[in-house]
């Protein structure tokens, strides 16, 4: 069996094998998959389109909406911050 190469950036065992443990790598290519694979994009998109329904008093509502979905809980002050300065009111980045 071949193991998908989605997975094989992400560090997925061959299933063919054992293993005592998985290795757990953080790295470029994990982040490149991320920022560049059609399906990351349409997610983030489809999560834009349920933020802006469910939060549509601007960015502020939209980034605790988002933490609460993604996170379970509120953004800190600092995330909160770092969100809205990242957007700087411009709705293109949102996606991003």
């Amino acid at each position: 069996t071949k193991t998908d190469m989605v997975l094989s950036v992400f560090d997925f065992p061959n299933p063919n094998q054992t293993a005592e443990e998985r290795a757990v790598t953080v790295g470029p290519l994990q982040r490149l998959f991320l920022m560049n694979s059609r399906f990351m994009i349409d997610c983030a998109k489809a999560l834009v389109g349920r933020l802006q329904h469910e939060a549509p008093d601007g960015d502020a509502a939209r980034i605790a909406r988002a933490y609460q979905l993604l996170y379970a809980r509120p953004p800190t002050n600092e995330e909160a911050a770092l969100g809205l300065e990242f957007l700087k009111g411009d709705a293109q980045a949102w996606p991003d």
